[in-house]
């Protein structure tokens, strides 16, 4: 989480965690650049723990939090 939030642009941050899952707000603007972001930083993480072992990561993009 410390190296997603060092490479997200200013307009994201952060705003919960929940088990296995990050909840990142941006402006719509930068959603699918967040996405990438998001999804690279959490394989390589995981990858670093566990690297012979093929991990998947899926994510999406919602105009709020009750389409979650």
């Amino acid at each position: 989480m410390v190296d997603l939030a060092e490479k997200l642009p200013s307009s994201a941050s952060i705003v919960s965690t929940v088990h296995d899952e990050l909840i990142v707000e941006c402006a719509s603007g930068t959603a699918e650049e967040v996405k990438a972001l998001v999804g690279t930083a959490m394989l390589d993480a995981v990858q670093t723990m566990f690297p012979e072992v093929r991990f998947e990561v899926e994510s999406g993009i919602c105009d709020s939090w009750a389409e979650k």
